[in-house]
C-alpha cells in the first residue's frame, strides 16, 4: 500500500521538483556508503590524492549535491525557481566552505610508517644518488600518502622505476632501492 501512495507521490510531481528530490535521496545515500567506505579504511586516499594545497574533492561535490537537493527540495512549495535555487546553491557552497575551513571530514587513522618497511611503489620523481637530495615516489600501501619524499643510498632511480622501502627515515621520507627488472613484486604492473 505504502509503495502505491510513494508511486501516486511522485507522479504528481513536475520533472524540476522530481529532479531536485532525487538529487537530494541519491547524494544521501552516497555520502552515507562515502562514509561507511571510509571508516572500514576502503575508501583510499591512492584515487584522492592529499596534497598540501587542499583541493575540491568527491566529498566536497556530494556535500554540496546533498545539500542543494534537500534545501531545494524543503523550499518547494515555492513556485520561484530561480529563488529555490540560489538558497539550494547557497546553502551548499556554504556547507562545503564551512566543511573546507574545519579541515574536511576525519581520516581514518593511518598506521605507524614503520608499516613501510618493504612495502614496493614506484618513483615518481627521479631521486638522486647517495642521498644527495629527494625524488618522490607512490608506495602500493593503504595508509600511505599519495606521494612520499624519498632517498636512496645506490645510483641515480629515474623517473616510473619501481622500488622497495628498506628504510623509513621519518613519517615523510623513506629510503628506497630499486627493484630488480626480473625481480616480481605485489601490485607490480605489467
Amino acid at each position: 500500500m505504502s509503495l502505491l501512495f510513494i508511486a501516486n507521490w511522485w507522479s504528481s510531481l513536475s520533472s524540476l521538483k522530481q529532479a531536485f528530490w532525487s538529487m537530494a535521496i541519491i547524494s544521501t545515500l552516497l555520502l552515507g556508503i562515502y562514509f561507511i567506505l571510509r571508516q572500514f579504511d576502503i575508501y583510499q586516499s591512492s584515487s584522492e590524492p592529499q596534497p598540501s594545497k587542499r583541493r575540491i574533492g568527491s566529498y566536497a561535490v556530494l556535500l554540496f549535491f546533498f545539500m542543494l537537493g534537500w534545501s531545494s527540495a524543503l523550499f518547494l512549495t515555492s513556485n520561484n525557481w530561480a529563488w529555490i535555487l540560489a538558497i539550494g546553491s547557497a546553502a551548499g557552497f556554504i556547507t562545503v566552505w564551512l566543511t573546507h575551513k574545519s579541515g574536511g571530514p576525519a581520516a581514518p587513522a593511518s598506521k605507524a610508517p614503520g608499516d613501510y618497511l618493504t612495502t614496493t611503489g614506484e618513483v615518481l620523481q627521479s631521486i638522486p644518488p647517495h642521498r644527495n637530495g629527494f625524488g618522490k615516489v607512490h608506495l602500493n600501501h593503504r595508509s600511505a600518502p599519495y606521494e612520499m619524499e624519498a632517498i636512496t643510498a645506490g645510483k641515480e632511480i629515474p623517473r616510473g622505476a619501481p622500488v622497495r622501502v628498506v628504510s623509513v627515515i621519518d613519517s615523510r621520507v623513506v629510503l628506497v632501492e630499486p627493484i630488480e627488472q626480473n625481480e616480481r613484486y605485489p601490485g607490480q604492473r605489467k
